[in-house]
């Protein structure tokens, strides 16, 4: 999976992540202090997923209407350190019930709640 992980995401997860196939950037490889709408964009143009802890994503891709990237991964826990966050977010990925592309995906501990995602 192409995945983008936010500035508020430990750059810790990405070698696991890597080493475990996906294509995983993370914004301050490509980007400093961007702002959301710059994420938003990076996330569309390269197809990644996006994997943050900001809800602001969500207002602005449903309230707001700006392009969504092909999925978001809220994250609305909090972890243990890098490697749990990492395997929490390769069990679920391997999950072949779940589908990440094409929706608002919000992780809680115990839960997983998903709703569509409008594409512009």
């Amino acid at each position: 999976m192409r995945l983008l992980l936010d500035e508020n995401v430990p750059t810790a997860a990405l070698p696991l992540l890597r080493s475990s196939g996906h294509d995983a950037v993370h914004v301050a490889e490509v980007m400093t202090s961007a702002n959301y709408e710059s994420v938003l964009a990076l996330a569309a143009s390269e197809d990644r997923v996006l994997v943050t802890f900001d809800r602001d994503f969500g207002g602005l891709v449903f309230a707001r209407r700006l392009k969504a990237p092909p999925g978001i991964i809220l994250l609305r826990l909090l972890p243990r350190g890098s490697e749990e966050l990492a395997r929490l977010l390769l069990d679920l990925m391997s999950d072949a019930d779940r589908h990440w592309t094409g929706r608002f995906s919000v992780i809680e501990r115990n839960r997983v709640r998903q709703r569509p995602l409008r594409q512009a």
